[in-house]
């Protein structure tokens, strides 16, 4: 396994088994538009993994390809709900977490390289 991969591969892991498994409570049903939840774990899923395969749009990949599977895990559980409200709240967190580390990241390099070059200039 190439190096780096543990993380993004564990929490992939940990979306899947989380999609599965039966809720510990139901509340009452209370329509939302945005589930935090969702997009904050799913931004970090983008995140772990242009992280770990560089910024190059293969690196979706695997967050995009979980974002309908772990939908399609729960069609059959009885305990779980499949819905489309939840497919758009994992793309947008895929979305934002990959927008705001290449921002964070971009930020970073450009901030390092300016202060490598006001560096060379100071006697």
């Amino acid at each position: 396994m190439p190096r780096g991969l543990a993380l993004p591969l564990l929490w992939t892991l940990l979306i899947a088994v989380l999609s599965a498994i039966p809720l510990p409570v139901r509340g009452p049903e209370v329509p939302r538009q945005l589930d935090v939840g969702h997009v904050a774990s799913y931004a970090l899923l983008a995140a772990l993994w242009i992280r770990s395969l560089g910024a190059r749009w293969e690196a979706l990949l695997p967050p995009l390809a979980t974002v309908p599977l772990t939908e399609v895990i729960q069609l059959p559980l009885p305990w779980r709900d499949a819905t489309v409200l939840d497919l758009v709240n994992n793309l947008v967190g895929v979305a934002f977490g990959a927008a705001a580390y290449l921002t964070v990241s971009t930020l970073t390099q450009r901030r390092g390289s300016s202060r490598r070059r006001s560096s060379r200039r100071a006697p």
